[in-house]
């Protein structure tokens, strides 16, 4: 989930600047996307992990805390930023592409995070490593999703402001 961290500090970066485009259908709706769309998933998307890495890691104390911890609080709020990510409409294809990146990686996320209910809940280690390896996947994916959301940006000329 650190690199969850640094997804997110991209992710609020990008949502920070304000994208100044030239007149054309998908530079706009791009713009609509990172400023509205995402940056309105954002709060959600930070409490979750905040959540998350206040049972885990040097914050973990003991597997019963972390289970009612991610099963209470963590996994609730990725769901409902899941489920708010997925709801989004897009015209373009183009868009529409890069972000079934997102919803995807998210998703992988999340069932990640279930796995490890399961693991924690029956004190699989072989499950556990399972849904680490899933987070991992996860976060590749939402890096793969940052990668392909710059090219995009390039491919329409469009430029970041502070």
């Amino acid at each position: 989930m650190k690199m969850m961290k640094k997804r997110f500090l991209f992710l609020s970066l990008t949502i920070l600047f304000i994208i100044t485009a030239c007149s054309n259908p998908v530079a706009d709706e791009l713009e609509v996307y990172i400023n509205e769309e995402l940056s309105s998933l954002a709060d959600l998307e930070e409490e979750a992990i905040y959540e998350y890495n206040s049972v885990t890691g040097e914050n973990f104390t003991d597997d019963a805390d972390m289970f009612y911890h991610i099963q209470d609080v963590v996994l609730p709020l990725y769901e409902e930023f899941v489920s708010q990510l997925e709801s989004i409409t897009l015209e373009s294809s183009e868009i529409r592409d890069v972000h079934e990146i997102y919803v995807k990686a998210a998703n992988t996320q999340s069932n990640g995070l279930l796995k490890t209910l399961f693991a924690l809940e029956y004190q699989d280690h072989d499950m556990m490593l399972e849904a680490n390896d899933m987070l991992s996947e996860g976060r590749a994916g939402i890096r793969e999703f940052h990668g392909e959301l710059e090219a995009l940006l390039n491919n329409h000329n469009l430029d970041y402001e502070k």
